[in-house]
């Protein structure tokens, strides 16, 4: 499966939840590794000028709602190009 499509899931998934969710739940659901969720993680911040997602120590993963939104649309373009690559 390539990165594009697990970011998307990465993102539908956290977007469904409002609270922390740790890494293994996440990794569960793409059916990869603790290690690849770090890295997508990882990839989708870099890739945004504020973090996309929240991480928290002991907590997990939560999807940063207030610049999801401000952002959504920017954010579908940035899908849509690393579909196309």
């Amino acid at each position: 499966m390539k990165d594009s499509k697990r970011i998307n899931e990465l993102i539908f998934y956290l977007t469904n939840n409002n609270e922390f969710i740790q890494a293994e739940e996440i990794a569960s659901f793409l059916h990869v590794s603790k290690k690849t969720v770090y890295r997508l993680v990882k990839k989708i911040n870099d890739e945004n000028s504020a973090p996309l997602i929240i991480s928290q120590r002991g907590a997990g993963y939560k999807l940063n709602y207030q610049y999801y939104m401000q952002n959504k649309e920017n954010l579908e373009l940035m899908n849509s190009s690393l579909t196309n690559v």
